[in-house]
Formats: C-alpha cells, structure tokens, sequence
C-alpha cells in the first residue's frame, strides 16, 4: 500500500471524530486515529537513518514505548475520575516541546500534549464504546465539517505533493492531533470557575517562563536553540527564548496570555 493511502485514511478518521453524526461512531474513529497514526509515521519512516539508533536496540525501544503507554493509561484512568483535570493539561502542556535526538539530527516534539491527548480520547472513548447509552452531545457544527473537511483536503493534496514527507509530518505530529484534541475540547462542560483555572494555569507557566527569560539576559545565556545563542554574537540586541525553542513562539504565548488576562480584567 502505497504511503499516500494510509495517510489520507488517518486524515478521514480525524475528520469523524469530529464531524461523524454519532457520538459512538466519532469515538469509535478517535480511538483508531490515535493508533494507527504512530503506525503510518513508523511505517513510513522505518528505513530512515534517523531512527536507526531505535531498529538496533529494539529492546530499549520496546521499554520506552511501554513506558509511554503505561503513562498515557495512568493519565487515562485520572483524567475518567476527574474529568476536569483534562482541559486543564491540556492547556498546561501546550507550550513544551521535548527535543528528540536521532541520526545526527533533533525534532522538536510535542510529546507531552501527544501524551495528554491520547490519555483523554482513552478516558473519553473506550467508557462511551463499552456503554449502550448514546451520549448527550452536541451535534457536530458547520464548523466541526469544515474543520474535517480542510485536514482530508490537506491529506489529498499531499498525494502529489513535492515533499511528501514534509506533509506527512505535519499530518501525524500536528492536523491529527490538534484535531482530537478539538473534539475532545468542544464536549468539556465549560465553566467559569473552570476558564478561569485554564487562564491561570498558563498565566502562572507565563511568570516562570518570564522569570527564566530574566536570567537568560541578566546572564547573557540560553538553555536552549543553539542557533540563537549563535546569532546572538553577532547582534547588536539579545534574544531570550526561556524553556522555547524558538524565541518567536515564546513571544506568542506570552502575547496570548496577556490577551487573555486583558479580556478576564475587561
């Protein structure tokens, strides 16, 4: 089977997840969108040398891979118990990115919102597929189809794509997963009390993440990017980047979590 195949199957059960009529049939496709999307990408990019350290020791790779699962159902079994506590770590782990090293090379992943998101569609899921009740749902939107409609769209076009691979990644590291995580956002009971722990959730990681930025130019240091800590030789000014890869989306989180604290205190 041709790779394009697989990955347009990803994007369509993305796509029921969040815009499938029934409550049952959207999670019966979250769950099988969360594990074959690992499998497609490893599928895809197995004879690649940047995981070549993971085929010559299948054994460290098996551990690690039961510890993340081991994890993922931990997180699962707290977050059916506490369903609140979910949207709440999600928000949390929005801004980290855990540098993975591999052949030479780093990418820089979202492993503990990937973690989290799958802890929830298992929370979520499996109690609604072992129920014979439907669940009280909001019907999916126009919103929720044209959302469902663009990553398809996008898993199409990358058929002739010119770097498929480009496309693939951004398919199984960011349309998939963002999408489960907006179908899994859009049945949260919002509250007050709970918005308002969400916006100070982030607004405290903001502080420490200012912090951090504080010492880095007070030091003249960066913890992380050593293309920045390079430019910044050259520069006539300094770029702090606190615990960010990129000093650009650090100065986006920041500028969204003053945009929400404007609105709260507005």
């Amino acid at each position: 089977m041709d790779a394009p195949v697989p990955l347009i199957v990803v994007a369509l059960l993305a796509a029921a997840s969040v815009a499938a009529p029934r409550a049952r049939t959207r999670a019966g496709a979250m769950l099988v969108a969360l594990l074959l999307t690992p499998v497609v990408l490893l599928a895809h990019i197995w004879d690649n040398s940047a995981i070549q350290s993971l085929r010559d020791r299948p054994a460290a790779a098996a551990a690690v891979a039961v510890g993340g699962v081991a994890v993922v159902v931990l997180l699962a079994l707290l977050f059916g118990r506490r369903s609140a506590l979910f949207p709440l770590a999600a928000v949390a782990m929005v801004p980290f990115r855990i540098p993975i090293a591999t052949g030479g090379s780093t990418a820089n992943l979202l492993v503990p919102l990937y973690a989290v998101i799958g802890a929830g569609a298992l929370a979520y899921a499996v109690p609604l597929l072992r129920s014979t009740d439907e669940a009280d749902e909001p019907a999916p939107g126009w919103l929720e189809r044209v959302l469902a409609a663009t990553v398809v769209l996008y898993a199409v076009q990358a058929t002739y794509s010119a770097n498929f691979d480009h496309a693939l990644e951004n398919v199984v590291f960011f349309y998939v997963p963002f999408v489960l995580l907006f179908a899994l956002l859009r049945r949260v009971a919002w509250t007050d009390r709970l918005a308002a722990l969400a916006l100070g959730v982030v607004a405290f990681e903001a502080v420490v993440f200012v912090g951090i930025g504080f010492v880095e130019y007070a030091t003249r240091s960066l913890l992380l990017n050593p293309k920045v800590i390079s430019s910044n030789q050259f520069e006539s000014y300094f770029r702090v980047n606190s615990l960010f890869f990129d000093p650009n989306i650090y100065g986006r989180f920041l500028a969204l979590v003053m945009a929400g604290i404007a609105g709260a205190v507005l």
